[in-house]
């Protein structure tokens, strides 16, 4: 059966096009073809790969809707011209698809648009752009270091120096010398493993690097020398050369051997030191802390390096701490802060901090030193100061008032000067004596029977006079406010009472029951006792005293002695003030 010229002519060519995709496909370089409209009519799968798109779905797109970033860029210039002019143009450029990465196109003309190959040479344009910075910072270091150069022929055992190579050896400008020879100049005690680094760089097809104590041949006094060497090949891939480079480092080991003592010198004072000293590194983490800060920490010094001791800071604080430093360190400049630390006893402390900058002898930024004190205690006493100063304000106010008040009651319920002038010192006896005992507990809680106590060794009864009750303490206003009632009482008692007589006696006591302060004055074996006509600033202070303590108050004027009640619910401390 024969098959017609057409459909043969067809078969074959679609044969021929499998052939070639398939060819294509066995590239290891990117291959796509476009039309006369930049319409892909072809991707070889090494640019399906690179790309990461599906070649079926890609075909009949133009190359710019697939690959958007080339629009405007070299890439798309080149390629248009190529185009355009029906050129072949090779060229390296940064891949639009792949950002830090470099490939290689060529386009060239084909029937019916145009062809581009391409490949990845991002790792050739790094390993080239390596070695260019490490020959410019070669070339730099000879330059500006006062380093110098060297050349060894290991055929013939010849040193080429170069003019400051030669220098730092104290050899003649175009000495001639051989490596042999240059053993002499090397310090017995380091010749050894010199020779023996050369001969592993030489047998290794390496580099090595040395430094040596060194006896310059013109006699100058011994001095330090930097040496680094590498191997070189001949064409048959065997060692032929070592090139090099040296340089004087006797400053630098000075300024290292300077620099150990400063720091051991540092360490014996920082370890002397009673507050936690630490220092830092030019990135932040800690290099080395005081004996002083792992015993407050209660943590070896290795766990306290690096970021170890954030562990003890409360976490708002070290974020604000951190930010502080980087804040700082940008312009190095010191800083402090206060934060919460946590003492080795598990106890949270307001520590206060000072980090200041320090620097190498080239004027670089090493890090910070930095010193903390426990500023709990001054804190909490700077708290209590202002607590007390307002208070004393308060204070103040309500005695200007108290006495105030005194006067007036004492003025309006007095028959004539001396009378006024008798209760009114008398009242302000007993206030200056409660104030007295607030003034020796700093106007905190004081002991009740010191109070009671007080007020009558003012009135001189003796033992017709008696007080007693449980020990616990009572605020300012309760104790205030007892003092003055007792003085009413002892005093209306020495007046009408039961201590106007020579038998007469008064008791006042208190206790405790059900959370409740229970206050009786009782006298007895005085006069009879008459209700009063009117109410006097005493009764009138009596009665107020209990609802001023949260409680209540009650006179009884019964006929065989007056009885005074108060109770008032049992004062609860707070308490104490913390800064933390």
């Amino acid at each position: 059966m024969s098959v017609p010229a057409r459909d043969w002519d067809e078969t074959e060519r679609q044969a021929n096009l499998r052939w070639v995709a398939d060819i294509l496909d066995g590239f290891q370089d990117g291959f796509c073809a476009f039309d006369w409209e930049w319409r892909i009519t072809h991707a070889n799968q090494a640019a399906a790969d690179y790309t990461g798109m599906d070649p079926a779905k890609v075909f009949g797109r133009t190359y710019w809707e697939v690959v958007p970033q080339a629009v405007g860029t070299e890439l798309e210039t080149m390629l248009r011209k190529a185009m355009a002019e029906r050129l072949s143009i090779e060229i390296e450029l940064p891949s639009a698809l792949k950002p830090g990465g470099h490939i290689a196109i060529r386009a060239f003309p084909i029937q019916g648009g145009l062809g581009m190959s391409f490949r990845d040479v991002t790792e050739r344009h790094q390993r080239m752009r390596r070695e260019q910075q490490q020959s410019a910072r070669l070339q730099m270091a000879l330059s500006s270091s006062g380093m110098g150069d060297w050349v060894w022929n290991a055929a013939t055992d010849e040193i080429t120096f170069s003019d400051r190579a030669g220098a730092i050896f104290g050899l003649q400008p175009d000495q001639p010398m051989t490596w042999a020879q240059t053993h002499a100049l090397i310090h017995p005690d380091d010749r050894g493993f010199v020779i023996a680094e050369v001969n592993r760089a030489f047998a290794n097809l390496n580099q090595y690097a040395v430094e040596m104590r060194v006896h310059p041949a013109d006699g100058r006094d011994e001095i330090w020398v930097m040496a680094r060497g590498q191997v070189q090949l001949d064409p048959q891939g065997q060692p032929s050369t070592m090139i090099g480079v040296v340089a004087d480092i006797t400053a630098e080991r000075i300024r290292e051997a300077q620099l150990r003592e400063t720091e051991a010198r540092f360490r014996i004072m920082a370890d002397g030191a009673p507050a936690p000293v630490w220092v830092t590194s030019a990135e932040g983490p800690i290099e080395f802390v005081n004996q002083a800060f792992a015993d407050y920490a209660g943590m070896t010094r290795e766990d306290l390096l690096g970021k170890g001791w954030g562990t003890l800071m409360a976490p708002e604080d070290l974020t604000f701490v951190v930010a502080q430093r980087e804040a700082a360190s940008k312009t190095f400049s010191a800083y402090g802060w206060e934060a919460k630390f946590r003492r080795h006893d598990g106890e949270w402390r307001l520590m206060q901090a000072r980090s200041s900058p320090r620097f190498d002898a080239q004027g670089a930024f090493r890090g910070y030193v930095g010193i903390a004190t426990d500023v709990t205690e001054m804190r909490l006493a700077e708290a209590r100061q202002q607590l007390l100063i307002n208070e004393l304000n308060h204070r103040v106010k309500n005695t200007l008032a108290t006495v105030q008040s005194l006067a007036e009651q004492s003025s309006r319920l007095s028959r004539s000067k001396d009378e006024f002038k008798d209760k009114f010192l008398a009242r302000l006896m007993a206030l200056s004596a409660a104030h007295s005992r607030l003034t020796q507990s700093s106007w905190d809680w004081t002991p009740l029977a010191s109070v009671i106590e007080d007020q009558i060794k003012l009135h001189g009864a003796g033992q017709r006079l008696r007080a007693s009750g449980p020990e616990f303490l009572v605020p300012p206003t309760t104790a205030l406010s007892l003092s003055m009632a007792l003085h009413e009482l002892a005093t209306n008692a020495a007046k009408y009472g039961a201590l106007s007589s020579d038998e007469g006696e008064a008791v006042f006591d208190w206790a405790v029951h059900d959370g409740q302060v229970v206050l009786r004055w009782q006298e007895t074996g005085g006069p009879p006792v008459n209700p009063p006509t009117e109410k006097g600033f005493g009764s009138r202070l009596l009665q107020m005293v209990g609802r001023e303590l949260g409680g209540e108050g009650r006179l009884d004027f019964a006929p065989n002695g007056l009885k005074w009640t108060a109770s008032f619910p049992m004062p609860v401390r707070k308490p104490p003030q913390t800064v933390i």
